[in-house]
């Protein structure tokens, strides 16, 4: 047992001598040690959230709530959420926690209708579920308080999307701190079990692989995640010990450009992947505001990623794993690669809403957000494991013109921020597109269409020839028939209704920030609270 700090405390009333380990270095994870308290000659371990007494081999859970922290996983697949779940419980079970779980969910009316009974009859204990009818109440309570005049806005808002359902994720967590896990990912890491040391300002190397090419070599390790979030979130960077988390300026990653995250090169086999952190300073009193673990398991590819895939194999589900060599913790004043699959929030006094946009790049207010002076993120010393489930997903020709739209968005709302502030960001509007950013998009697609369609001409069999012919189809009316002049129309009208929805949302959130504290207040957040058979 590692030596610690002695001092006497009480616990009802009796005299305690409680042992504070500040370090335990037989675990993976340099994190502060539970208290471990001797009480009548037994054991009874306090985490953050749980008692814990142990007698005579037994290990009895005596379960104190966090009232401050909760985990939420959105989704709109409720048949797949229940063993998301069930992975996480079992991951807090471990490790003494009994953190509740609140599962926002965007089913059609059809799906729920379908599926809840069968969620519900499987989740474990304090689970919490919010789902369609529970958000058309709240939905209406925030408009019959802010006005019909502002229905629109507040329905795009929280619509049901990617960004619409965290936002629900927000209100409903308003005033403590929480970690998000999306509903395809698992808390572990996906690791080779020899780590290689890491380079002076390197925080994370890893590798692509095929799944055959997994072996004894690689194993799943789990962490410690609400230990690993609470060390950090809602701290001023000089409350964290500086020994354990490299500090600097942002992150630099050798596959991806800097602001809008698409790869510089054609990820393949056996690609090696560095993270550093740029040299700079970060303010120490800087709030850390947003937190994340490592991300490991089916990569994240661009579409375009995707697209070589399966024009060079004509596989529409690329297998390359991404394993984590080694990582470690680390504060950047900014962090423009933030992963929302796997975050922490300090949430305590709000935060802006996720972008109301169709264009899937809902997440990036995050990154705007953490520019300021006052707020810091950080990478946090665990890594989970992303199944990448792809049902429900657009076609790959509209993901292609999708992601060419939103770098151009990216690029306008980084240079249009107006003020940053904790709960919103104002920006200047202009959603002109000129004939040189439409062209740099069309130059995105061509090379695509042009592949697909020949590819259609020559595949082996008719199916193969619908598929590369429906492809090539696809990228030719999303783009306009690769007509300038129509597209840069398309992609400016476009632009200009985004940034104008972005804007009032932007102005009307911090009312229903308020409102939305008011509701918690007085007890009539909708939700459901599910009780294991």
């Amino acid at each position: 047992m590692n030596s610690g700090i002695y001092q006497r405390t009480e616990i009802n009333n009796q005299n305690v001598l409680s042992v504070v380990y500040t370090k335990d270095t037989t675990k993976r994870s340099n994190y502060l040690c539970p208290l471990v308290y001797i009480f009548n000659n037994h054991n009874v371990y306090i985490t953050r959230t749980a008692l814990i007494f142990q007698r005579s081999g037994e290990r009895i859970l005596l379960h104190l709530k966090m009232e401050d922290f909760t985990l939420v996983i959105p989704t709109y697949r409720l048949k797949d959420v229940a063993q998301t779940v069930r992975a996480y419980r079992d991951n807090f079970d471990r490790y003494g926690y009994d953190i509740p779980i609140i599962v926002f969910d965007d089913s059609s009316p059809e799906v729920y209708g379908h599926d809840f009974p069968k969620f519900a009859a499987v989740v474990p204990s304090n689970t919490f579920y919010v789902g369609p009818p529970e958000k058309a109440l709240f939905i209406d309570q925030l408009v019959s308080r802010i006005g019909i005049q502002h229905e629109e806005t507040i329905r795009r808002l929280l619509r049901p999307s990617y960004g619409g359902n965290r936002n629900f994720t927000i209100l409903y967590t308003l005033g403590s701190r929480f970690m998000s896990a999306d509903d395809d990912m698992r808390p572990e890491g996906l690791e080779f079990k020899e780590r290689p040391a890491l380079d002076q300002q390197e925080v994370l190397r890893g590798i692509f692989l095929p799944e055959s090419s997994l072996n004894d070599n690689i194993t799943h390790r789990e962490y410690d995640l609400a230990a690993a979030f609470l060390e950090v979130l809602g701290k001023a960077v000089q409350e964290v010990d500086a020994s354990h988390y490299l500090l600097g300026r942002t992150l630099i990653d050798n596959l991806n450009e800097l602001y809008s995250n698409t790869t510089s090169q054609k990820i393949h086999r056996n690609l090696e992947n560095k993270i550093l952190v740029q040299a700079g300073d970060v303010n120490p009193n800087a709030r850390i505001l947003v937190a994340q673990t490592f991300k490991t398991g089916l990569a994240d590819l661009d579409a375009t990623d995707f697209a070589d895939d399966v024009l060079s194999t004509q596989r529409d589900s690329p297998a390359l794993r991404y394993i984590a060599l080694n990582h470690r913790p680390c504060i950047t004043a900014t962090n423009w690669r933030f992963d929302t699959a796997v975050a922490g929030y300090d949430n305590c006094t709000g935060l802006p809403p996720f972008i109301p946009t169709s264009l899937r790049t809902e997440e990036y207010i995050l990154r705007l957000l953490v520019q300021h002076s006052q707020f810091a993120a950080a990478h946090v010393g665990a890594a989970q494991l992303h199944l990448r489930t792809t049902s429900m997903r657009k076609s790959l020709g509209y993901d292609i013109y999708n992601e060419a739209l939103v770098a151009v968005l990216r690029q306008k709302l980084r240079h249009l921020v107006h003020d940053i502030k904790e709960t919103t960001i104002t920006f200047q509007h202009d959603g002109h597109i000129t004939s040189r950013d439409a062209l740099k998009m069309i130059d995105i697609a061509r090379p695509y269409h042009e592949a697909a369609f020949e590819r259609s001409k020559n595949a082996p069999d008719l199916k193969s020839s619908a598929y590369f012919a429906h492809f090539a189809t696809e990228l030719q009316e999303e783009f306009c028939g690769f007509d300038l002049s129509a597209f840069r129309r398309k992609a400016e009208s476009i632009m200009v209704q985004e940034l104008e929805t972005i804007i009032k949302a932007m102005e009307i959130w911090p009312s229903i920030l308020n409102l939305a504290s008011s509701i918690q207040a007085e007890g009539k957040m909708p939700f459901r609270e599910l009780i294991s058979p």
